[in-house]
């Protein structure tokens, strides 16, 4: 690294701050926001300590809040605070941290500003530092509001101090991952692609131990698990977060190798070089839009039916362990048969994955057209509809698919560990029939991209992040049914009638909600600068 330049760094940094503030308001204000919430929603609820822990013991035992969130380290209000908070708090601090890092580093090599610049008085690594740089200022900004709030709310300083650092990690681990990918694909959506997937691998990773109060080594590899190896409020071992800061900056100095051994605008992975011209009918933009998406589509494919099929193998396993504690029993019992119970309550589980993926589909046309790719497409005699039809195409039939998938890796791993074959048709009809919430979100995504395109991506994920937050209060009994079923997930959950009219229901609005997006897409301006 004896030929590092980083001149121009501190003027391409101040370029950054006066852009993207919208979105990195999202990003600081989210945890902070989420802390005021459940301070809030909790301190009115219980009278005495009895009835806190007695609320505790209940909501232990509701495997589908341990999975998601896993066990509640202290029986008190700071203990309940921070286990509420932590897993929608780093999903959103991941995911804005992997899409800023990605779309400074590769946005302004695809776009070819990076080089023009880089011909004059910047520096070869000057983009990588600043982006660095501001994603480390944005996450110890973030972390100092969150712990504000925390002591502002009377939460013991070291807890709220551990609790903090950990999003500060955490953040900080992603963004380095974000510039690794950034290093290694040419394409900013497919760099962003496959850090999110690999952020919903450590998810997944941290899913499949959360049903266990005890840590093993696979928690240790897992940002979502660190708060069970820390402990805030509960010990407060913050030692370990040395290990995290350690991989960041590992992370990060990989990346900044890999930055001197690879050409401005390209990637270490070099794309599949594909024909000089297009065959006959894959010179349209439906051709387009399957390019743009296919490889995205596949690989969630992949990703979601290999869990499946281990959610369908251990299905059996899992049934009988339930059947044998009566509490568990009790309360699995209202998804229906024991031995189908779990299932219904993994397909829901898998309907947050798809929906993700829908959001994801939808907010490619919003990069496509912050980059200037739409504006060139749309200068030639293609339609505006067609265009945006191309992209929307995959919301809907992209789920269709992957719960296809899982419909079918469930019914397979099932069969290879004793279960009947012949539930297949149950199991995918159960799967499809989440494709109207599913559809509901997208059209969410849709609508947003049309009306409030420079907020767009950041207001439909945390739209997203706000409806699982408001299930987690629906479960643990703090917020009433009502409050659930206005978001489209409470018309799929488990316990609730799988019937032909909610589906038509949602289908229809879904159907409003991508109609207006086109209709309100097609009489907007294009986006044809950088705003987020």
């Amino acid at each position: 690294m004896d030929n590092l330049d980083f001149r121009g760094t501190s003027h391409v940094l101040r370029f950054y701050l006066r852009h993207g503030w919208i979105t990195r308001a999202f990003w600081l204000l989210t945890p902070a926001m989420l802390v005021m919430s459940a301070v809030s929603s909790y301190i009115p609820m219980f009278a005495t300590q009895q009835e806190l822990a007695a609320f505790v013991d209940e909501s232990i035992l509701n495997p589908a809040v341990a999975a998601i969130h896993g066990f509640i380290l202290s029986k008190d209000i700071p203990g309940l605070v921070a286990w509420n908070i932590k897993t929608v708090s780093l999903i959103v601090i991941g995911i804005f941290n992997i899409l800023a890092m990605t779309k400074i580093i590769r946005g302004e090599e695809e776009s070819s500003r990076a080089e023009m610049l880089m011909s004059g008085m910047l520096g070869r690594q000057a983009i990588f530092a600043a982006s660095a740089i501001l994603c480390l200022a944005t996450n110890i900004l973030m972390g100092l509001l969150t712990f504000a709030t925390m002591l502002a709310y009377g939460l013991p300083a070291e807890g709220a101090l551990s609790l903090s650092l950990l999003f500060i990690v955490g953040g900080c681990l992603f963004a380095s991952l974000g510039a690794i990918t950034s290093q290694l694909y040419s394409a900013k959506r497919m760099a962003s692609g496959i850090a999110i997937g690999v952020l919903g691998v450590f998810y997944a990773i941290s899913f499949l131990n959360n049903l266990s109060a005890d840590n093993n080594p696979a928690s240790y590899f897992t940002p979502f698990r660190w708060f069970f190896i820390i402990r805030p409020f509960n010990g407060d071992h913050m030692g370990f977060l040395l290990v995290g800061v350690f991989s960041a900056a590992l992370f990060a100095a990989v990346a900044l190798l890999l930055v001197n051994k690879r050409d401005v605008g390209e990637g270490m992975i070099h794309p599949r070089t594909g024909r000089r011209d297009a065959v006959p009918g894959f010179r349209n933009e439906w051709a387009l839009g399957w390019r743009q998406h296919c490889g995205s589509l596949f690989t969630w494919a992949i990703v979601l039916g290999i869990f499946s099929f281990g959610i369908g193998n251990v299905n059996t396993l899992v049934s009988e362990m339930l059947q044998e504690q009566a509490t568990l029993a009790s309360w699995m019992g209202m998804f229906g048969e024991p031995e189908k119970a779990f299932l219904s309550l993994m397909l829901f589980v898998f309907t947050l994955f798809v929906a993700a993926y829908g959001i994801l589909a939808a907010g490619r046309m919003h990069s496509e057209e912050a980059d200037g790719r739409a504006e060139s497409l749309l200068s030639t005699p293609m339609k505006r509809t067609g265009w945006m039809a191309s992209h929307v195409l995959f919301t809907v039939l992209g789920p269709v698919i992957l719960l296809t998938v899982i419909g079918c890796a469930i019914t397979v791993g099932s069969a290879m560990s004793g279960g009947d074959a012949g539930e297949f048709l149950s199991i995918l009809s159960k799967a499809l029939y989440k494709l109207s919430a599913i559809w509901a979100m997208s059209g969410i995504a849709v609508l947003l991209f049309s009306l409030l395109p420079k907020i767009n991506v950041a207001l439909s994920w945390s739209l997203f992040s706000l409806f699982i937050a408001i299930q987690l209060l629906w479960e643990m009994g703090i917020l009433p049914d009502t409050a659930f079923l206005l978001t489209p997930l409470g018309h799929v959950y488990p316990t609730q009638p799988q019937t032909a009219q909610t589906f038509l229901v949602l289908s229809v609005l879904s159907l409003v909600l991508y109609t207006v997006g086109f209709i309100g897409f097609k009489r907007r301006d294009l986006q044809t600068y950088k705003t987020d």
